[in-house]
């Protein structure tokens, strides 16, 4: 589980348990914005619930809204 989420209780939300990562949860993470309504630049926010879902096994979840996004969100699988 993503030490942010369970830091913010949601662990056990349905969402979660489920194994989906509602992006709009990072909303705040390090002061970064996760904003659907399109006023404020949500790029690191959505990056880091990227991330996150990716490091723990968790799918994405984006709800529907307009996002402002200011560099390219990316996933990159390093092979070793």
């Amino acid at each position: 589980m993503p030490p942010y989420i369970e830091g913010i209780n949601m662990a056990r939300s349905p969402a979660v348990l489920a194994g989906y990562l509602d992006a709009t949860l990072y909303d705040g993470w390090m002061g970064n914005a996760v904003d659907p309504t399109g006023r404020k630049d949500s790029t690191k926010g959505l990056q880091k619930a990227i991330d996150d879902a990716w490091e723990y096994g968790l799918i994405t979840y984006l709800p529907a809204g307009t996002y402002l996004i200011s560099d390219t969100l990316k996933r990159i699988n390093y092979m070793h």
